[in-house]
């Protein structure tokens, strides 16, 4: 090993189930330091989903694509699209 973690570093996941037997990660936070044989090293993450809403199940990628460029999805979830979609 050319390097190690330092003590004290967390990391913590929740996860919610959306339908039945289908769970996505809802909360990620990694708070992590060490230092590696060249350099030190540091690694903070928090990442929050919580808007999650089914789409329907015979949708393909391109479909997908599509519903998420001419702003359709942001429309069905009441929010801006995003200006470089």
């Amino acid at each position: 090993m050319l390097g190690r973690l330092d003590a004290g570093g967390t990391c913590d996941v929740s996860r919610v189930e959306v339908m039945p037997g289908e769970w996505k990660i809802a909360e990620l936070h990694i708070h992590i330091s060490g230092r590696t044989m060249f350099d030190t090293i540091g690694f903070e993450e928090d990442d929050v989903s919580d808007d999650f809403h089914l789409v329907p199940g015979a949708i393909d990628l391109k479909e997908g694509a599509g519903l998420l460029k001419d702003g359709t999805a942001a429309r069905l979830l009441g929010v801006q699209p995003h200006p470089g979609w």
